[in-house]
């Protein structure tokens, strides 16, 4: 993600994607990218009337990712996500605490940067999350709205994923449900999941670049995009993870 190689492509790609738009830099950045989180309104696609969460992910080069790529972004290859996802794309210039913004086939709209360093964008408010690298967890979580009753399922499998702060972890059957949009199936209208990739397991894990990285015993390497909801400390046992996208609930 660094090269000058890279980023002259990532432009070149952009500019044959979004015609005619600018582009600029939000300013130094740690880590090359800055993500963003916002509650968002949903009502016109999902008829639900309560606020979901969407990310925004800002780029030193001046492009963004408007959500948090399925797989993280560890080792995250912008140039084949631009060719095969170029809507979540865009560029964005800003001078100040102001500039613009421009995304595949919107019209260019204005965006703020207030005194916190956080976005304001569309009448939304994205807040700036912290890094969440070489954090450890301990606990299980599920996406049962009572969580307690994950356990309860019939059958040796259940929609639970446990970590321990020793950098392990047990998948119990987390990614054989249906919840959560796995890169494999994305946009798919059917369920096209090889069952010995999504089997149950464990191994060890890492947290980098908001991504989960999971090392199964067996020999399968999962990657998720990772992050806490904003404000929460990186603490070993947050109430709420967000795993592909999906949060997921502590069990008490």
């Amino acid at each position: 993600m660094k090269t000058t190689a890279r980023l002259l492509l990532l432009i070149l790609c952009l500019s044959q994607c979004l015609p005619g738009v600018i582009h600029g830099a939000l300013g130094e950045m740690a880590n090359d990218y800055e993500v963003y989180m916002a509650l968002v309104s949903t009502w016109s696609v999902t008829g639900r009337y309560e606020p979901s969460p969407r990310w925004t992910v800002y780029f030193s080069a001046g492009t963004f990712f408007h959500d948090l790529p399925l797989e993280g972004l560890h080792n995250f290859d912008e140039i084949k996500s631009i060719n095969e996802e170029p809507e979540y794309w865009g560029v964005y210039e800003i001078d100040g605490h102001s500039g613009t913004w421009k995304r595949a086939t919107y019209e260019a709209s204005a965006i703020e940067l207030d005194h916190e360093g956080n976005l304001l964008l569309m009448g939304d408010t994205y807040r700036r999350l912290q890094s969440v690298d070489g954090m450890r967890l301990h606990g299980s979580w599920t996406y049962y709205s009572n969580p307690s009753d994950a356990w309860s399922e019939p059958g040796e499998e259940k929609p639970i994923i446990t970590f321990s702060r020793d950098g392990r972890f047990i998948d119990h059957g987390l990614f054989k449900t249906e919840y959560l949009p796995l890169p494999e199936h994305y946009d798919e209208d059917e369920w096209q999941v090889d069952e010995a990739d999504i089997a149950p397991g464990q191994g060890r894990y890492e947290i980098a670049d908001f991504t989960l990285i999971l090392n199964f015993d067996d020999g399968r390497t999962r990657t998720a995009a990772y992050s806490l909801f904003y404000g929460d400390p990186t603490e070993e046992s947050p109430a709420f993870i967000y795993i592909y996208r999906g949060r997921l609930s502590l069990i008490e």
